[in-house]
């Protein structure tokens, strides 16, 4: 499952390496117009098979999406990745021993503070900053929610990667009971 298209990249990615295992990849994104072109390139390559295009705001499509999915790609608008972690997580979308994957969680270098990063031109900067303050804060409830193992690998932009605790899910279902 991809949270965030754009272009179709990572999805193509991920195409290729299940190629042995005929994965289905689900991926959404609520930009329309690129989403076209996305759509297009699948085809043209052949990889519409098995990519699945989910059109519209991601908080919606989550809640629409069913079954469970061993990998969960999250490189969609930053200041919505709680949300998307809260019904990922809620609705049980990672499967018992997959991997939620989040991107860009250093901003930048923002989520450090707006010192770190010089070199960010004028234009993209409050973004960026504001961006650094959404992840600062989204990677410390990452550590605090009792749900989740947390590993942040300091790769490219900041990559972090998330895991059902090991006994969450039998606990939560025994206390469902």
């Amino acid at each position: 499952l991809e949270v965030g298209t754009f272009t179709g990249f990572s999805a193509l990615a991920f195409y290729e390496g299940t190629r042995s295992t005929n994965a289905e990849i689900v991926t959404m994104d609520v930009r329309g117009e690129v989403l076209q072109f996305t759509r297009k390139m699948f085809q043209d390559v052949g990889a519409d098979d098995r990519i699945m295009v989910m059109e519209g705001p991601a908080a919606v499509s989550l809640k629409n999406v069913g079954g469970e999915f061993d990998l969960i790609f999250l490189d969609a608008d930053k200041h919505n990745y709680q949300t998307y972690l809260d019904l990922i997580l809620t609705r049980r979308l990672l499967s018992p021993n997959g991997i939620i994957v989040v991107d860009n969680v250093f901003a930048r270098g923002f989520t450090m503070g707006n010192e770190f990063n010089t070199t960010t031109e004028k234009i993209r900067r409050p973004f960026w900053e504001a961006n650094g303050e959404t992840l600062r804060k989204l990677n410390k409830s990452f550590i605090d929610d009792p749900r989740i193992d947390t590993l942040i690998l300091p790769l490219f932009d900041g990559v972090t990667q998330l895991k059902w605790k090991k006994d969450y899910l039998k606990n939560s279902e025994n206390s469902a009971e």
